[in-house]
């Protein structure tokens, strides 16, 4: 089933010196519930500027997002840090239970399973700046999934982490999201992490962005970046990419 339709969207800005520049062009795509989508494209060419959208962040120039739900509820992971710093981990992951009013039981329950989830079990009460980089993404993915939302939207969130650490945090997304449903668009510009994680990967045009090609990726979860299978799909999205402009 549809969860949300993207018709025809663009959004132009305009800079200090009045000049316009248009980001998004026409971009269409549909979104299913429940999907895992990823979004690659060249720098700069638009990708936040799409999730920020859909986030209600930005508004565009012209087109239309149709949601399936009446309401529906928003994560977002940012590509840089957002953790409060005031905030420990157990209180970081919290708060956005606390936004919504949950009583303390319900909390309590939610953060524990998110804590063991992703691995963080002795730092409930660190705070952000005693974290590493891969730990301070652990909480911020835990946070974002703490309201179940209804589509979370993840923005390069491991651009900025060593392999071992960004393969480590890609199996407990994975693990997370294959335990709460959610609907996930997940920007990259790395095609074996879209590969591992991606139902379906969205190739964009350099600025002003649309969407190229789709790619289905139907090999079974766990997947095996190592299986030839595996590679053939990266071999394709790739050689896709090259072909971009066309």
């Amino acid at each position: 089933m549809e969860m949300m339709k993207i018709n025809n969207l663009s959004k132009t800005f305009t800079t200090e010196k009045e000049t316009q520049v248009k980001a998004v062009e026409d971009l269409t795509f549909d979104v299913r519930d429940g999907e895992f989508v990823c979004l690659v494209g060249p720098s700069g060419c638009g990708k936040t500027t799409i999730l920020r959208i859909i986030a209600g962040l930005d508004t565009p120039t012209s087109g239309s997002i149709i949601w399936m739900t009446k309401n529906h509820s928003i994560g977002f992971v940012f590509q840089g840090e957002s953790l409060l710093p005031w905030r420990s981990v157990w209180d970081n992951i919290a708060f956005g239970l606390e936004i919504e009013g949950r009583d303390e039981k319900e909390i309590k329950k939610e953060v524990s399973r998110l804590i063991s989830l992703m691995g963080l079990e002795g730092f409930e009460t660190s705070y952000p700046r005693e974290l590493s980089g891969g730990m301070q993404k652990r909480v911020a993915i835990a946070r974002a999934f703490s309201i179940d939302p209804d589509i979370l939207l993840m923005d390069e969130p491991f651009v900025s982490l060593d392999a071992q650490t960004r393969n480590i945090l890609q199996q407990e997304v994975l693990k997370i999201w294959e335990e709460t449903k959610s609907t996930v668009i997940f920007i990259t510009h790395n095609v074996d992490e879209a590969v591992y994680l991606a139902d379906r990967v969205l190739i964009l045009t350099p600025r002003p962005t649309k969407v190229k090609y789709e790619v289905p990726i139907t090999l079974p979860r766990p997947r095996d970046r190592t299986e030839q299978s595996f590679i053939e799909v990266r071999k394709d999205i790739l050689a896709k990419m090259r072909t971009e402009g066309d």
